[in-house]
């Protein structure tokens, strides 16, 4: 599924949203937020209790966007050596 992340077109893969959607899982979004060097606290947020009652590509959107709050709150813990951007969609 092609999305914006950080304002630019990305590819992310929708395996989980499938299977949330067809199983009717709840959907949990989980943050590692460092407090101090070498200790990190663990932070679960519900973003949706049915899997099933979401539309197509609803999953993944807001997982996109959890993940640039997250990125965006705390920069130098993100892999920045991860090439995101490495694709490019054909036209």
């Amino acid at each position: 599924m092609w999305t914006k992340f950080f304002g630019r077109e990305v590819p992310f893969h929708k395996g989980l949203e499938i299977l949330a959607r067809r199983k009717g899982h709840a959907v949990v979004f989980d943050e590692m937020i460092r407090v101090k060097r070498g200790h990190y606290k663990s932070v679960s947020k519900l973003a949706f209790e049915y899997g099933s009652e979401t539309s197509e590509g609803e999953i993944t959107e807001a997982y996109v966007r959890f993940l640039e709050e997250s990125i965006s709150r705390q920069p130098e813990n993100w892999l920045w050596s991860h090439n995101r951007w490495k694709h490019a969609r054909k036209s």
